[in-house]
């Protein structure tokens, strides 16, 4: 069992139904929290949608964090992830109310992660099977800087289609609670599972046809919890980084390939764009529906086969990051073929 007690449990069942309740609420027309999010060239929903899911399910995870604290689960520095959140999730619920220049938006981002480095969230390795590069505390507080920025705003690109952000949420956070399980770390599986029930509670009301979205609030925060896990669970050694990186590369892949793309063409990689994998996929005649069911099938893959590879053999770990390395290549070239990478632009969804 990944959690003993029946107060742990009874802690995770109140966060899922939490943010299934509250992720209900926000979408009524009278409540405060119905912030619609009107479908543009970019955007793959046809009709105005309530973008305030994140707001539900974030106050349903802190909350079962606190819950847990209090009955001895405390993720050493887990307090500062909280500190954390505050300032990216209100300036990406402002943005989802009023809009916020890009530079603005990543100056808060620069100014957490700093703050984040600073308190001890840094890689102390950089692993592979089998490898181990120690880094010196200034590259390790740079890496770490960029590794937080990125992955706060890598979140937020990936969030533009029915059901796939909450999906990778709730797949890669189970996935490092198992790990923190077979690491004997009870406060960080502890941790990563109410994520997990936060978030579900969110999704159901988020598969396609959704009836609300996380919004930029919800997207970015999430970007900074992985962001944090992955940091914290590396560095105490709760698993090696490879296995972290191997759960989220499904997003980790579909939006570095995209920026990089961009980046290599001259365009302004901060305005909005339909170049990613499922994106094309979508437009291509795919539909959300089974462009969403490939992308599910893709996520459990990178979050089982982490699992499975995680106490292996050098060899055969690295055998298995050689198959996704082939297969990330294979769906490249797929989706590149799909069209022309220049699809049409507007507003961010």
């Amino acid at each position: 069992m990944i959690l003993s007690g029946w107060w742990q449990w009874a802690i995770l069942l109140s966060a899922f139904v939490g943010a299934w309740g509250l992720t209900w609420w926000c979408f009524q027309a009278s409540s405060w929290c119905h912030l619609l999010d009107h479908p543009n060239e970019r955007s793959l929903h046809m009709s105005p949608i309530p973008r305030s899911g994140g707001i539900a399910f974030l106050l349903a995870i802190v909350l079962a964090w606190l819950a847990g604290a209090a009955n001895g689960l405390r993720p050493g520095g887990w307090s500062w992830v909280v500190y954390g959140l505050l300032p990216i999730a209100a300036i990406s619920l402002w943005d989802d109310l009023h809009g916020v220049r890009p530079g603005i938006r990543l100056l808060v981002h620069g100014a957490v992660a700093a703050l984040l480095v600073a308190e001890g969230f840094r890689f102390a390795q950089l692993d592979l099977p089998g490898i181990r590069l120690e880094m010196t505390e200034p590259l390790a507080a740079l890496v770490s800087f960029f590794f937080i920025v990125w992955m706060v705003n890598l979140y937020n690109f990936m969030d533009g289609m029915d059901g796939l952000a909450g999906g990778m949420a709730v797949a890669g956070f189970a996935a490092l609670a198992v790990l923190g399980h077979l690491a004997g770390d009870a406060s960080y599986a502890f941790a990563n599972a109410a994520v997990v029930a936060g978030v579900a509670g969110f999704l159901l009301w988020n598969l396609p046809p959704a009836r609300i979205f996380m919004g930029d609030c919800g997207a970015a925060s999430l970007g900074l919890m992985v962001a944090m896990a992955v940091i914290r669970g590396s560095r105490e050694e709760v698993f090696p980084l490879w296995a972290a990186l191997l759960v989220f590369s499904p997003f980790l892949f579909d939006a570095t390939l995209t920026l990089l793309r961009r980046l290599v063409r001259g365009e302004r990689i901060w305005e909005p764009h339909r170049n990613h994998c499922y994106q094309r996929l979508v437009t291509s005649g795919w539909g959300q529906a089974r462009t969403l069911a490939a992308a599910y099938l893709l996520i459990l893959a990178a979050a089982g086969s982490a699992l499975l590879l995680v106490h292996a053999t050098t060899l055969v770990q690295w055998f298995g990051l050689a198959l996704w390395a082939l297969g990330y290549l294979a769906i490249a070239w797929l989706t590149r073929r799909l069209g022309d990478d220049r699809g049409p632009r507007g507003s961010v969804a």
